[in-house]
């Protein structure tokens, strides 16, 4: 459900970072990836415990949360 939230947290740090830094595109995407995969893994564990419903509102609730950020 909430998949594309996962690219916003990598990829608005790194166009934030980019310009800002003097980086280029290809030596921020691997920060980018590790970022998205980190909120990844930080939501994901406790999260998987959860089913049906439950784990629709946490996914559906940290999608939210993140469209407000970004």
């Amino acid at each position: 459900m909430a998949t594309w939230h996962y690219y916003a947290v990598g990829a608005y740090p790194m166009r934030c970072s980019a310009p800002q830094y003097g980086l280029g595109f290809w030596s921020v995407l691997p920060l980018a990836g590790m970022m998205a995969a980190s909120f990844g893994l930080l939501l994901g564990f406790p999260v998987l415990r959860l089913r049906g419903d439950y784990l629709a509102i946490v996914t559906m609730g940290f999608g939210e949360i993140i469209g407000w950020f970004c």
